[in-house]
């Protein structure tokens, strides 16, 4: 356990922001085509509609203002604001 868990922590701190150094790609044999809800809307969805979703819920732009907000302008704060 101890190994995998350094592993994922190897990982985890790859990539340009310091997280993730993989792209999102679309695999149609990989896909689940029937009809499903997201988020309140309902489709035939693949990853790039997902993403579109969550991209126009009024949610995340307050969302991710409120931690950028949070991680540059009270850099002395500490756990995430509500």
């Amino acid at each position: 356990l101890q190994e995998r868990l350094l592993g994922m922590e190897s990982h985890r701190t790859r990539g340009p922001v310091g997280r993730h150094d993989w792209d999102f790609e679309y695999k149609d044999w990989d896909h689940d085509h029937g009809e499903k809800t997201f988020l309140g809307e309902t489709g035939d969805f693949n990853g790039e509609d997902i993403i579109d979703i969550i991209l126009n819920n009024p949610a995340t732009s307050r969302f991710i203002a409120r931690h950028l907000y949070s991680k540059t302008l009270l850099p002395q704060q500490t756990g995430c604001p509500r």
